[in-house]
């Protein structure tokens, strides 16, 4: 068990600062046991038996109202950066509202020689995955272009 929660076999230094900056949940709860449902869920703030995306090619009906689309009629400016091979910012629908998405693994490949010769030059360009590091980084970019009195949209 982590000391955070009372453990006392090993001390987890960098897990218990971080959850003594934060809010410290004991008993977290998912609505489903795997990615899409979960993620729709908490999307829409429904329960799988009513968003129906259950399936790895479900896609989230236009009638829900997701919480990016909340908030970005409430004015916020949204973005979804983040890395997961059930997420797609194309086939499941999960991304209707947010302004701006970096979702990966793209599934776009390097289909010319051309595009690998452009890829070699400016591998970014067509980057395909993106590690942690790369993604915290891609967070932090888009935090500080979009900070609190730019205008967006």
């Amino acid at each position: 068990m982590l000391s955070c929660y009372g453990g006392n076999n090993f001390r987890t230094e960098n897990i218990d600062n971080l959850a003594g900056d934060g809010i410290l949940f004991k008993n977290a709860v998912s609505a489903a046991p795997w990615t899409i449902p979960s993620f729709a869920s908490i999307m829409t703030g429904t329960y799988p038996h009513i968003h129906q995306m259950t399936e790895r090619d479900s896609r989230l009906s236009d009638n829900f109202k997701t919480l990016a689309e909340y908030m970005s009629k409430n004015g916020y400016y949204t973005g979804a950066i983040g890395n997961n091979i059930f997420l797609s910012t194309k086939t499941n629908n999960f991304f209707q509202g947010f302004h701006y998405t970096d979702f990966y693994p793209k599934k776009e490949g390097r289909s010319s020689y051309i595009m690998q010769i452009i890829g070699g030059l400016f591998p970014k360009l067509f980057n395909l995955n993106a590690n942690t590091s790369e993604l915290t980084g891609l967070a932090i970019n888009w935090i500080e272009e979009n900070k609190i009195g730019r205008a967006h949209v």
